[in-house]
């Protein structure tokens, strides 16, 4: 499959950004990010080219764009390392236009899929001083079905950054139910204010994908769900686990296993869980739309023990679920920036307590996106997205999102080849996993 380039533009705020907010500062949780982008792609079926006019969409869609840099505004500046803030200049943010040899079928062939075939749907930055911190790129298919990515960095913003502002692309590039774009719920860009920026944070660098690293997608039905948590708590008298950490342990305890038969022994394991904080702290009372990175997180550790012939999946349920209270509760206690900057300052030091020698520990990063149900809602002219992706993961890095069902959970996970090789043949995840409807379906494939 051929991605070529049609033409590249910088798209600058359809307002110019007020002298008084032309410096962004950081806060002292963006201080943590790694320099990368995250990534989402969401794709929509062809339509009729009876009439259709590509230029016509393509200037509506950078239309959307500009104005929604303009709500936006720190995403079309460039960050400023030394003084740990974004140069709010209005120096645009990238829009790329790409056209796709094959039909958008192939590409959502679940055999055929794979990072690197997505990352060319992608318009992918390196951090510098020079580069965008938002692009878009618009992929037509030869099908006529149309994928559009997005790309933000993470040095200011998570993943509630990135769906609200897909949430307010969507809703210019439509105009539905709109009058203008201030009518869009608005974002505060406050939160260094309350958490500001410390003059120095070590940070333990992510490994980026390497030529041997494989990215695999893997479906778990509601139903598929509901058996295993069945499952689990027949005969037990505990409190249901979410959908979310069954899903997890079960990721989990495979890979507990996969490292156990690498190694002729089990290694510690950890699983380190974001927790979203907004509305969830005293800090910032009025967090509930905060622009920035506002996360918590929940380490769960497993150290084997030499009387367990068995690792239990009930064990690892109780262990994130633990993890997930405590983060919840931390959060909640979280009433003045000290606290904060306690917990930046120890988390290291938390993460690591109980384990001999964190080389012999093996590391998982778990990022829900279930609650952002609302990204299947992104109608940009053409009606709503049949399917999103994720892309450009990091090793060890595991991303799980809810099935346009509502009740599913799609898992993308980033391994060495020859483990992903390993586990995705593993009993556990042959059982609980199957074929995604909405990519294979009758109706869907009928309609590519």
């Amino acid at each position: 499959m051929k991605v070529e380039i049609q033409r590249t533009e910088l798209i600058k705020p359809s307002k110019p950004t007020p002298q008084h907010l032309r410096k962004y500062k950081l806060s002292v949780l963006d201080q943590l990010q790694q320099p990368y982008y995250m990534s989402i792609i969401l794709y929509y079926y062809p339509v009729s080219s009876s009439g259709y006019d590509l230029d016509s969409d393509i200037a509506r869609l950078q239309k959307s764009f500009s104005e929604t840099l303009t709500l936006f505004y720190p995403l079309a500046g460039r960050y400023n390392e030394e003084d740990l803030s974004v140069d709010c200049s209005d120096q645009g943010a990238l829009f790329v236009e790409a056209q796709v040899s094959e039909d958008l079928s192939q590409l959502i062939n679940e055999d055929s899929i794979t990072g690197e075939l997505l990352s060319s749907l992608l318009a992918r930055q390196v951090e510098s001083s020079a580069s965008p911190l938002v692009t878009i790129q618009f992929n037509t298919f030869r099908c006529g079905g149309r994928a559009i990515s997005f790309c933000l960095t993470h040095r200011i913003t998570d993943g509630f950054g990135i769906y609200k502002f897909i949430e307010a692309f969507a809703s210019t590039a439509c105009r539905k139910g709109k009058a203008n774009i201030s009518d869009v719920n608005p974002t505060s860009f406050d939160l260094h204010s309350v958490i500001p920026a410390r003059e120095r944070i070590d940070r333990n660098p992510v490994k980026d994908s390497g030529k041997n690293d494989v990215t695999k997608f893997f479906f778990f039905s509601g139903e598929a769900i509901s058996n295993l948590t069945a499952k689990l708590v027949r005969g037990q008298q505990q409190k249901q686990p979410s959908r979310t950490v069954v899903v997890s342990a079960l990721i989990w305890r495979t890979l507990i296993k996969l490292e156990a038969a690498k190694n002729d022994r089990r290694r510690p394991s950890v699983t380190v869980h974001t927790l979203n904080m907004r509305g969830r702290t005293g800090l910032l009372p009025e967090s509930q739309n905060c622009f920035g990175n506002f996360c918590n997180v929940a380490p769960a550790k497993f150290i084997p023990s030499d009387q367990q012939n068995k690792i239990e999946l009930l064990q690892l349920v109780t262990l994130i679920h633990e993890a997930m209270a405590q983060g919840l509760k931390d959060s909640e206690a979280m009433k003045k920036v000290d606290d904060v900057s306690s917990f930046t300052s120890s988390f290291q030091k938390v993460l690591m307590e109980g384990f001999d020698d964190i080389n012999g520990v093996d590391m998982y990063f778990f990022s829900s996106m279930i609650q952002f149900a609302g990204f299947y809602d992104s109608d940009c002219g053409w009606g709503k997205p049949f399917w999103l992706s994720p892309a450009c993961l990091h090793r060890r890095v595991i991303f799980l999102f809810g099935s346009k069902d509502g009740k599913g959970i799609e898992v993308w996970i980033c391994l060495e080849k020859n483990d992903m090789l390993w586990f995705q043949q593993h009993p556990d995840i042959l059982a609980f996993t199957s074929r995604c409807p909405v990519r294979h379906h009758d109706s869907v494939v009928s309609r590519l």
